[in-house]
């Protein structure tokens, strides 16, 4: 079980080193849009509510608000698009690991923790470029709502680069779903967002958890435990979905 499960996670970490544009835009475009996010929008007051329990709504300026919102955005395209680059890329490989007797759960399995490495390192680095623009109050849960949601989009990745016949039909789908999940759910954008209907959108329960910790002491434990909802949820479709991918060349072996 450890070998191709380090097999694969090394041969997945290698792809995302070999993947320059996402290393930039982690590096660079994340600050510069964080950074552009602050000093662009107004800063006229938002009311949100914080956590399902909160009864009180909090009101934060527009700015700073809108700064969770666009880096949970950045990270969960990003780490989206790493995931499906990597996995799409790694096909043959994958199938030619299975012909070898290598199980498909051990190969997702190192794909995984490879991915969990790179979230990890991403929403860390986001959360150190918020930190140095607006003050958050809990830094350690705005940091594990982040990680969730790249996590969630990663494996959203995983699934379509198993389906998907090209890297632009990826592209393009992680995006309409990215813009659909942020824009529905920013009360900034949409009025309704607190609506109940909108809770079960792919991010909700992260972003909501973020934005509850950066501006409050509210409870975001619920919220967090609805994303992790979401991310086993699309990790056991992305799991299938591979499996799916890589049966043709068992049965070849």
């Amino acid at each position: 079980m450890a070998a191709p499960v380090l097999v694969s996670g090394r041969m997945a970490c290698l792809e995302y080193a070999r993947n320059r544009l996402a290393i930039v835009l982690v590096l660079g475009f994340v600050p510069l849009w964080l950074v552009l996010e602050k000093i662009t929008f107004l800063s006229y007051p938002v009311t949100f509510h914080p956590g399902p329990q909160a009864a009180v709504p909090v009101v934060v300026p527009g700015n700073a608000f809108s700064l969770i919102y666009a880096a949970a955005n950045a990270i969960t395209l990003i780490i989206g698009f790493l995931a499906f680059t990597a996995t799409h890329r790694g096909r043959g490989f994958d199938r030619r690991l299975v012909r070898a007797g290598f199980s498909a759960p051990s190969l997702f399995a190192g794909r995984l923790a490879a991915v969990a490495v790179a979230a990890a390192a991403t929403a860390g680095y986001t959360l150190v470029v918020i930190f140095a623009l607006i003050d958050v109050r809990r830094p350690l849960f705005v940091g594990v709502a982040l990680l969730l949601a790249a996590l969630t989009y990663a494996s959203l990745g995983t699934a379509l680069a198993a389906v998907l016949p090209g890297e632009l039909e990826g592209m393009f789908t992680i995006i309409m779903v990215s813009l659909l999940d942020s824009g529905l759910q920013n009360p900034m954008l949409n009025p309704h967002a607190d609506e109940d209907r909108f809770q079960f959108l792919p991010t909700y329960g992260a972003v909501h958890a973020a934005s509850g910790a950066a501006f409050s002491t509210a409870d975001v434990t619920g919220r967090l435990t609805a994303q992790v909802t979401w991310y086993v949820l699309l990790t056991l479709l992305s799991l299938a979905c591979f499996r799916a991918g890589t049966r043709g060349a068992a049965r070849h072996g």
